[in-house]
């Protein structure tokens, strides 16, 4: 009896010692990386990539400054909606307009035509809870520079006033996604 009682507790240790699971398995989620914040255009045969950005809406209005090159290149995107929806920068119609400044070009900034429909805004994501924008933008760029002659010297009219020559610049492609923004009321 003494021996069946002995069979019995090593049989009831052997069940409990290879009966369990040993192998704990804990599963732990991948990493799940941020969304990637990115602004960017297309223009002089390259695309033009943000460094920085930033971006505010206050009552209402909609403000994304893109920085590169130590700040020294500038595109600043104004709506005056914070509305997902597209947006044609129209004269007629003033709802906003675009601006690409390099501050090392002495002939001053492209900006969108206040004269002709010159490109739409697009604003794809207003995330409220996240303070999040998305969305596309292209424009046609103009500003005035002054016309040199041949020895860099401004050429004059019958006035003798300068005389100024349209520069256009096409931006295409445009799109920001993820932009982060502050909102003031």
């Amino acid at each position: 009896m003494l021996n069946k009682k002995i069979t019995l507790l090593f049989l009831f240790i052997f069940v409990l010692l290879t009966g369990c699971d040993n192998d704990v398995e804990i599963n732990v989620p991948e990493s799940i990386d941020p969304p990637v914040t990115s602004f960017q255009v297309d223009f002089d045969g390259e695309t033009w990539v943000a460094d920085s950005i930033t971006a505010t809406i206050t009552n209402g209005i909609t403000s994304i400054r893109a920085f590169r090159n130590d700040d020294k290149e500038i595109i600043v995107i104004n709506l005056l909606s914070d509305q997902v929806g597209s947006y044609v920068i129209d004269p007629a119609v003033f709802i906003g307009n675009i601006i690409y400044t390099n501050t090392e070009d002495l002939n001053g900034d492209f900006s969108s035509n206040r004269d002709v429909i010159s490109g739409i805004i697009k604003l794809t994501i207003n995330d409220e809870v996240s303070k999040i924008l998305a969305g596309e933008f292209f424009f046609t760029g103009s500003r005035l520079v002054q016309e040199l002659d041949e020895n860099e010297m401004p050429v004059l009219d019958e006035n003798e006033n300068p005389i100024y020559l349209e520069e256009i610049k096409d931006f295409t492609n445009g799109n920001f996604q993820n932009i982060n923004y502050i909102e003031y009321l």
